[in-house]
C-alpha cells in the first residue's frame, strides 16, 4: 500500500483492499503453526532421559532451575529447560508483588514491636 503512492487520507482502491483482507486472513493462520522444541537430537534413541530440578533458598532469595539430562550410549547432554508458556513481565511483577505482600504481612504479625506504617515497593 505504501509503495502504491497513495496519500495517508486517500481511500484504497478495491484491489488493495482485497490484498489487505487476504493478508489479514493468512496472518491468522500463523497461530496454527507449531514448531516443536528440540532439546537434543539424542532424545529419539536415548537410553535415559532425566529432568533434574534444583531448588535453593536463603534469607535473601530463592530460586529454582530445571535441567534435562539425556543419556545415549557414552554421550550425555545437559540442557536448561524453560517453561513452554512464557510469563509476561506484568505477570512476573504481579507474582513478585503477591509474594512481597505476603512476606510483609508475615513480618508484621511476627514482630513484637509497634509498626506505624508499612511500605511495599517494586524495584526498578
Amino acid at each position: 500500500m505504501w509503495r502504491s503512492g497513495i496519500s495517508w487520507d486517500s481511500f484504497l482502491p478495491e484491489e488493495l483492499i482485497k490484498a489487505w483482507q487476504r493478508w489479514l486472513k493468512d496472518l491468522r493462520k500463523v497461530a496454527d503453526y507449531k514448531i516443536p522444541r528440540c532439546y537434543s537430537f539424542l532424545i529419539p534413541g536415548a537410553d535415559r532421559i532425566e529432568p533434574h530440578t534444583l531448588c535453593d533458598s536463603s534469607e535473601e532469595a530463592f530460586a529454582t532451575v530445571c535441567y534435562l539430562r539425556v543419556f545415549k550410549e557414552d554421550e550425555i547432554e545437559i540442557f536448561i529447560i524453560a517453561p513452554l508458556e512464557q510469563l509476561s513481565i506484568l505477570r512476573i511483577k504481579l507474582q513478585a508483588a503477591v509474594m512481597g505482600s505476603r512476606l510483609a504481612e508475615s513480618i508484621k504479625f511476627g514482630l513484637v514491636i509497634p509498626i506505624n506504617r508499612m511500605f511495599l515497593a517494586d524495584s526498578k
